[in-house]
């Protein structure tokens, strides 16, 4: 220590001063820019390196975590289809299980649906095959009104036992409330509500207001299973109304509607535009269902933001086509194609037109909606308050009709034949109207035809055979 302290300085040696000499003597190293330039590059290169091993080490981390989970992806769809061999590849190239066959969880995208009746049971074969075909229905909650005279419970037992299609069979002792909670929402209706069923005499008054109330009842409980059984799609539908896809008109007869006055949020005008564009290119009944069909946009508008989805309604009247139409297209297994409905009758009312076609039917995402909503049943036709949010700006007049420009979907209601119409015994079916609304015509629509190619394809003719029959002998096959 040459410093030293200040008060203890050490004595300067020879040996110290020679020290001292030679460093004061020595020449002095330059450290410039260059040398400073150096150091840094040669750490920079250090770090270079160890990054470098950092990142080669990250993404060989992600090529092998990648590799090893498309090998699992492969080998789960290997056991999968291995697991069901009742598989088989239908009409549409695409895997479906064949009826009888367990769910393994590998199946197609599928509709559930909710479906009250009253001796409906002719209907109610139609109905089952076309949507099991047409729109993938496997999850079904068929309620039946205490004052049928008929029981689809044969029918019930029939597809369960041959189908992967799972239906359960109510009573009202599953979801309707006691009777004191019944005769209060049944006074909580308006009499206005129950004037326009235009009934003239007390008893029947009431009768329709204990089926308001069932209907509400039902659709709220129905719904709560599809959501707590992890469902997706739910049809409220009745069993002369078939979903369809809403396929611009070969005939040119679409409607022309005059351009709202209301103003459009961006979302909803995005939503319009992608139902106008994807018109064009809707796939025809049979070719892909309409489950598989929202599964594959579902995230695209309108999917993505209406999960309660309201459509219109196309009224089919009674009017008979010649056998030659009738049979047109249809597989050689169905001998007797005039007693599906959906075959039968094709000329239709006015499209987009209030008069005859009436209110929407609805279409409810349970997995998106909350459960609590799921207890407040507006009406068979809006039944949540995010229906009324999705149609609110797109009515065609003002009422529960959507605009048939506006919806990717639509419902068929066919009122089929005279005995058909008069089988529920309900006052308000006149035989003068079953005359008015027998007679409209508009034009013929045949897209829905190519279902029962499908469901044959899909099933296979002896499982067709057996399903389109009934305990009536009014079987089509």
């Amino acid at each position: 220590d040459f410093k030293g302290k200040q008060n203890n300085k050490p004595k300067k040696t020879a040996t110290a001063s020679i020290i001292m000499a030679s460093i004061i003597t020595a020449p002095k190293k330059t450290w410039n820019n260059n040398n400073v330039m150096n150091k840094q590059q040669k750490s920079f290169e250090k770090l270079s390196i160890i990054k470098n091993r950092r990142y080669s080490s990250f993404y060989t981390s992600v090529f092998v975590l990648l590799a090893f989970t498309v090998s699992m992806l492969q080998w789960t769809r290997l056991v999968g289809l291995m697991g069901s061999a009742g598989s088989s590849p239908s009409h549409d190239g695409k895997y479906h299980h064949r009826p009888g066959a367990p769910s393994n969880g590998t199946a197609v995208p599928s509709f559930s649906g909710c479906l009250l009746i009253k001796d409906d049971n002719e209907r109610l074969v139609e109905w089952l095959a076309y949507h099991y075909a047409a729109a993938s229905l496997r999850h079904l909650i068929v309620a039946m009104d205490p004052l049928s005279s008929t029981s689809p419970k044969s029918i019930v037992e029939r597809w369960n036992a041959n189908t992967d299609m799972n239906i359960q069979l109510w009573s009202d002792a599953d979801y309707m409330p006691a009777n004191a909670e019944i005769r209060k929402k049944k006074d909580a209706i308006a009499t206005v509500t129950v004037q326009s069923f235009d009934f003239n005499d007390q008893k029947s008054r009431e009768r329709i207001k204990l089926h308001m109330v069932r209907q509400k009842e039902f659709i709220s409980a129905c719904l709560l299973r599809h959501k707590n059984d992890g469902r997706k799609w739910v049809f409220l539908g009745d069993t002369d109304e078939y979903l369809v896809y809403n396929r611009i008109d070969k005939n040119g007869k679409e409607p022309k509607y005059e351009e709202s006055d209301r103003k459009l949020t961006k979302g909803m005008k995005r939503s319009l535009f992608n139902v106008k564009k994807h018109r064009k290119d809707l796939p025809a009944v049979g070719s892909e269902s309409i489950a598989e069909y929202a599964k594959r946009h579902e995230r695209e508008l309108p999917w993505r933001d209406e999960p309660c989805m309201p459509l219109p309604r196309l009224f089919f009247g009674s009017l008979e086509s010649p056998e030659s139409d009738v049979r047109k297209h249809v597989p050689a297994v169905i001998t007797h194609p005039s007693r599906l409905n959906t075959l039968r009758y094709r000329r239709h009312a006015e499209k987009g037109s209030w008069e005859n076609n009436l209110y929407d039917k609805s279409i409810v995402d349970v997995s998106r909606t909350p459960a609590d909503s799921l207890y407040h049943i507006i009406d068979p036709h809006w039944p949540l308050e995010p229906c009324k949010r999705s149609r609110a700006n797109f009515l065609a007049s003002g009422k529960k009709m959507s605009r048939t420009d506006q919806t990717l979907l639509r419902v068929h209601h066919y009122m089929g034949s005279w005995d058909a119409f008069d089988s529920k015994k309900i006052t308000r079916r006149s035989t003068q109207k079953f005359v008015e609304r027998s007679k409209v015509d508009y034009g013929s629509d045949d897209d829905i035809r190519p279902w029962v190619t499908g469901f044959v394809d899909l099933v296979g003719t002896d499982v067709a055979r057996n399903l389109l029959s009934d305990d009536n002998n009014g079987a089509a096959v």
